[in-house]
């Protein structure tokens, strides 16, 4: 929040490397790091899903 032109072109950055990977999802357990990443995803109309871990693991079944 201090500096965004610097955590803005970080996530641009990381934006640029998740898009390259051709990965479906980015999995984050630090909150505002993965809200300023989903910004700028939906920013850039990847298709990349944001997930908190949380929400990964919540999804995996118990059977498995």
């Amino acid at each position: 929040m201090t500096y965004p032109e610097i955590s803005g072109a970080m996530a641009d950055e990381k934006v640029k490397e998740i898009d390259a990977k051709g990965v479906d999802a980015v999995v984050s357990c630090d909150i505002s790091c993965l809200m300023q990443l989903e910004g700028r995803l939906k920013a850039t109309r990847s298709a990349v899903k944001s997930l908190h871990v949380a929400q990964l693991l919540a999804e995996q079944d118990p059977e498995s």
